[in-house]
């Protein structure tokens, strides 16, 4: 008869693989039947194979399910050599991020980035209307200073304050000597018109061109002439 490899191992363990047999005596299988655990006392080796069968079956079943999770992992380990592995190095060589879609950002660090980025803005949004406010009071002093100083020169108030950047910036002073500088320049530049227009009037009035414009008939033409010419030279 051919023993299979559950009845080899029962018999490893010290079981009757054919307690339930046929050809087993009446008496143990009305002994096995009630569950008496006293085999001992009547002499028996082996214990009937029916109490261990699932015992056996439970293990057969958990070294299946076993053989399949290693083959299981086995593939696993094999894919992640084959697929995963080259495409990471290919990422990293690449220098991006694996999976920034996926990276994980705690909602409390967001909220806070979230409120600097506002804090941020609204700073950005207070300066720029600090700067808006501080240039239009600036134009609007040195608009007053110079209708008091009509001569004076926008551009040199502003020269003057980038000098010296204070609050305490003298805006009317700035504008004064704006408008002195100014007064300066067209006082001399009136002299030097001046000076200009009275040598082409002494040139006109030189013998010469007098006489080119009316030659002396006698004595008395020279004598007026000479006259006319000092008289010019006096004035």
């Amino acid at each position: 008869m051919t023993t299979s490899t559950d009845d080899a191992a029962m018999g490893e363990m010290g079981l009757d693989t054919q307690a339930d047999s046929p050809s087993v005596d009446s008496g143990d299988n009305a002994t096995a039947t009630e569950g008496d655990t006293s085999g001992g006392e009547t002499g028996d080796k082996y214990v009937p194979y029916s109490r261990f069968k699932e015992v056996i079956d439970e293990r057969n079943s958990d070294r299946k399910a076993f053989d399949e999770l290693r083959s299981n992992h086995e593939q696993l380990l094999s894919w992640v050599h084959q697929e995963a592995v080259p495409k990471l190095n290919k990422i990293d060589q690449m220098g991006e991020p694996a999976s920034s879609e996926e990276e994980y950002v705690d909602p409390l660090e967001k909220r806070i980035m979230a409120q600097e980025a506002e804090l941020k803005q609204l700073r950005e949004t207070q300066e720029q209307d600090r700067q808006s406010a501080y240039k239009k009071e600036f134009n609007r002093k040195v608009d007053l200073v110079c209708k008091e100083n009509p001569l004076a020169s926008p551009a040199e108030i502003m020269d003057a304050f980038l000098k010296n950047p204070t609050d305490s910036f003298d805006f009317k002073a700035a504008a004064k000597r704006s408008h002195e500088t100014a007064l300066r320049k067209a006082d001399m530049l009136y002299k030097k018109r001046g000076e200009v227009s009275k040598a082409k009037k002494l040139i006109r009035s030189t013998p010469a061109s007098l006489a080119a414009e009316k030659k002396p008939q006698d004595m008395k033409d020279a004598r007026e002439l000479a006259r006319a010419f000092f008289q010019n030279q006096q004035q």
